[in-house]
């Protein structure tokens, strides 16, 4: 019997196929394999819509944003079994995306043109209404007369939008008091919180004095005192 080999152009067809000769005519006997793909979702604007629609109220309306990042298990039919979060910026927006996960659909992975399990990673991200800075007397200032702020107004304004609107409107004030740090080119170094008469207060405290400048580039430790009036 003569056997019979054909090489076909791969610039011709995408498929490799080998043909051997037999009594009733060619046949394939090899062929590439499909292009290996993860899972997909089917549904994403729909999923998107019910997060914004699960996004906590009481988080949202504290002006609290961020990121969470979920690994869907995916069985070879599409069907999901177990959610793993691996990174939140706050456990509340973790729960949400879980949530908004229950409705997600899901197409399998590919390997070899054969469908198997696989991880999905969904990516939510919360984004926090900019809230308006509403009345307040909020202030800062240096605490003894070493060094004197270019930017208090900066400063205070940077206080007020970061008020938490809860604390706030449950009529709560308070002080923070922020000790930072000038290296010897009088650039800050280092920004620590000293104390907070209301936790909600240290970190608005903190995110303000980082962006404090002064009249003189001078090295050395300055107290800012940070007072929250509603």
């Amino acid at each position: 019997m003569v056997h019979a080999r054909r090489a076909l152009s791969m610039a011709a067809i995408t498929t490799a196929v080998v043909l051997c000769s037999s009594a009733v005519g060619y046949r394939v006997v090899a062929q590439r394999p499909a292009a290996d793909t993860p899972p997909r979702l089917l549904n994403k604007a729909e999923v998107d819509q019910a997060l914004a629609r699960i996004y906590p109220p009481l988080v949202r309306d504290a002006g609290i944003g961020g990121a969470t990042e979920v690994l869907v298990d995916v069985d070879r039919a599409g069907r999901a079994h177990g959610f793993r979060v691996v990174r939140t910026d706050h456990p509340a927006l973790a729960t949400a995306a879980e949530q908004a996960l229950g409705i997600a659909r899901f197409a399998p992975a590919v390997e070899g043109g054969v469908a198997v399990a696989g991880t999905f990673r969904y990516s939510a991200r919360f984004s926090a209404p900019t809230l308006p800075v509403a009345g307040g007397r909020t202030s800062v200032s240096v605490a003894g007369a070493r060094a004197r702020l270019s930017n208090a107004g900066e400063l205070t304004a940077a206080a007020a939008r970061l008020y938490p609107p809860l604390v706030r409107a449950a009529g709560i004030s308070g002080r923070a008091l922020v000790d930072v740090s000038r290296d010897a080119a009088g650039q800050i170094s280092a920004v620590r919180v000293v104390s907070a008469t209301h936790p909600a207060f240290a970190a608005p405290a903190e995110a303000a004095a980082k962006r404090a400048r002064f009249a003189a580039p001078e090295p050395g430790d300055v107290r800012l005192v940070f007072d929250f009036q509603p």
